[in-house]
């Protein structure tokens, strides 16, 4: 039975799917406990409004190199897969097993 939105009618199973059930099912309590904490600092305005100056003053401080790999290895690792597309099709690869 479709639902009609608008002009468009959507199919349950068109907006479902199906590997969102499982998604945090491999993850470690310390990675969940990450997770939650990086989903309210993006939340917060504070963060959102001084994050860019404070990259730009660790990247002067640490340099360019040690700034990346901070962030990186703290909240990037979240949102990306790697730094190159071969880090992605590994990661794709892994997710699909």
């Amino acid at each position: 039975m479709a639902k009609k939105t608008g002009r468009t009618s959507v199919k349950p199973s068109m907006t479902q799917t199906p590997k969102m059930e499982g998604v945090f099912d491999n993850d470690s309590t310390f990675k969940l406990i990450k997770k939650f904490f990086v989903y309210k600092l993006m939340g917060s305005n504070m963060f959102i409004d001084y994050s860019l100056p404070l990259i730009n003053v660790c990247y002067k401080i640490l340099g360019i190199k040690l700034t990346n790999f901070a962030i990186n290895n703290s909240v990037a690792s979240l949102f990306t897969s790697g730094e190159t597309i071969k880090s992605l099709i590994t990661d794709i690869d892994n997710y699909e097993k």
